[in-house]
């Protein structure tokens, strides 16, 4: 049995890691805890693009480490504003982690901000 390294994580996952690179104990972080990383990440504009958000809903729902497909998008909304989805994707089916939504009729801000946290997820993983 090979020795393990501290536990490491990134913005999905907590795992640690023996000298071969493998991976050990890989736990999905609950969808609060990835919001709150994504929003540490924000430069001073994605900050002010927050601020035009009605509300962030965090799903009870933890990243689920077998799935590995992570989904951001935007859409409009059926009478007004514009919802933000952080999702994964299980077996073909959308899991929600977080939802957000803005009444702010500027569809450019809020793709913006989809824009900044696909960056953020992409450089992070």
């Amino acid at each position: 049995m090979s020795e393990l390294m501290t536990p490491s994580s990134d913005f999905f996952t907590t795992y640690e890691v023996d000298e071969r690179r493998i991976c050990h104990n890989v736990i999905g972080k609950p969808a609060k805890e990835i919001w709150e990383s994504i929003v540490a990440k924000l430069d001073d504009e994605g900050r002010i693009l927050l601020e035009t958000l009605e509300y962030v809903s965090p799903s009870i729902h933890s990243y689920d480490p077998q799935c590995w497909n992570v989904i951001v998008f935007t859409v409009r909304g059926a009478s007004e504003g514009f919802y933000l989805h952080i999702g994964q994707l299980r077996e073909g089916v959308l899991e929600g982690l977080v939802l957000a939504k803005t009444l702010d009729g500027r569809p450019d801000r809020i793709k913006r901000l989809e824009s900044m946290i696909w960056r953020i997820i992409d450089e992070s993983c």
